[in-house]
Order: structure tokens, then sequence, then C-alpha cells
């Protein structure tokens, strides 16, 4: 496992990498924050005291840089795959995040309860990992049988597994089972109302933008990062 060790943004970060080649990961070994200038636009609107969910945490690239920004916040990573987890934990080890509560740390959130098939889809993006669907899987057959590129995950209901968790951030970023992860969170977002930052691909952007009316709320900001894929900040419609 490689070590990075640099100052951004007057904060000292120290970083873990187990791929060099991978993409994030090589951020962090060039001394840099993936997506960073998002990262920014997003501390400037917390404020000083944020419950942020960070749903994809994959190795802590945003809950690292947002814990260190806002000494304040509450943040809690949601990360189930194996190699992401070790490199998760570490992350958040050496940049003593103290305001990180670890409890999603090895599960991830649907709208269901059960255990799933994570496959990795390319050994220079292990964020790009994605929850393999029951028709997806039972074509792959006794290919999901080589732990090189596949493995074993639980998934639980946000809503059951959030309780009385009430958060004002949710950060979303799950490679294409986005809208299984909101209807999971349905509970905790109409009572709770926080702010949304969600990556869409585009075989679900219309059912996205439906689900989007029926909750009640607007997007403020669409950013366009390829042609497979949005990132979309969403609040509710009563928020100022």
């Amino acid at each position: 496992m490689r070590r990075s060790d640099f100052r951004l943004d007057g904060m000292y970060f120290s970083f873990r990498a187990g791929n060099p080649g991978d993409y994030i990961q090589g951020h962090h070994l060039s001394g840099l924050v993936y997506e960073l200038d998002e990262l920014r636009m997003l501390v400037a609107r917390l404020g000083p005291k944020p419950v942020i969910l960070d749903v994809g945490a994959n190795v802590g690239n945003h809950s690292v840089y947002l814990s260190k920004s806002i000494p304040g916040a509450t943040i809690y990573p949601v990360e189930p795959g194996r190699d992401a987890v070790e490199l998760l934990r570490a992350n958040l080890r050496h940049n003593r995040c103290h305001n990180v509560d670890r409890r999603f740390i090895g599960v991830g959130f649907s709208d269901a309860p059960s255990t799933s098939v994570l496959r990795r889809v390319s050994k220079t993006n292990l964020g790009g990992s994605r929850v393999v669907t029951g028709d997806e899987l039972a074509a792959l057959g006794d290919q999901v049988d080589n732990p090189e590129w596949f493995e074993d995950v639980r998934l639980v209901r946000g809503d059951a597994a959030v309780g009385d968790i009430a958060p004002t951030f949710v950060k979303i970023d799950v490679e294409g089972a986005e809208m299984s992860v909101l209807r999971g969170l349905d509970a905790v977002i109409r009572r709770h109302r926080p702010e949304i930052f969600v990556e869409v691909e585009r075989p679900n952007q219309e059912e996205f933008l439906a689900w989007l009316e029926s909750v009640h709320y607007v997007v403020d900001l669409r950013l366009d990062p390829s042609g497979a894929r949005s990132n979309y900040l969403v609040r509710p419609v009563t928020a100022s």
C-alpha cells in the first residue's frame, strides 16, 4: 500500500492507495483530491454543522475532505466493497477523521435488505464497481465465482439503517443503483428534507426527474461530467 501526504486548501492530507493505476487513488498519489471543485462548492453551502450521508463512499475521498473542511460536521460513509472498505478505513484513520461515524462501513444502501453481488468493471476504476441486478446475475452464470471481479455484499434498506439520524445532506454515487438508494431512503427524505447531490446514469434520468416531482424537490445545479451520467444538486421546494 502506497502513501501520499500533501497540503491542499490549507489542510494536511494523508491518503493510502493500493493501486497507483486507479483513477481516484491516482489523484491522491498526485497530491490531489478528486472532484475538488464540487467539494469546495459543497463546503461553502453546507454550513458549520451538517449531518452528511456519503452513500458510495469508495476509498473516502469525499468523506475525508468534508471531515477536515467542516470540523463541526457528522459524516456517515456507506460502502460495501471489500477493497474500497480497506482503503476507506485506512484513509479515515490516517487523516484523523474523528467526526466520521463508521457504522455503515461494510454495507450498501438499497430499497430492500438482501445479499447481492458487487462487480468490478475495471482494474483502474475501483469506484466504478456496480451492484449486479438479478437479470445480470442470471446471465453471468459461473463467472461470479471469480473473486478478482465479483464479491458478495450486504445491502440494507436506507430508512431502516438510518433510523433516528437526521441528515441535512446526502451524497449518492452508486454507479446506476441511485434509484434503489433513493427509494430506500424515502422516509428519511420526506421527514428531514436534506439537500441531495446524486450521480444519475442516463437510463435513470426520466425516472429520477419523475421522482423529484413526487417528493417535491427541484434542481439547483446540474453538471454533466460525461455523456453517460449527470450530477444533480437538488433541494426541497420549501427550502430558501
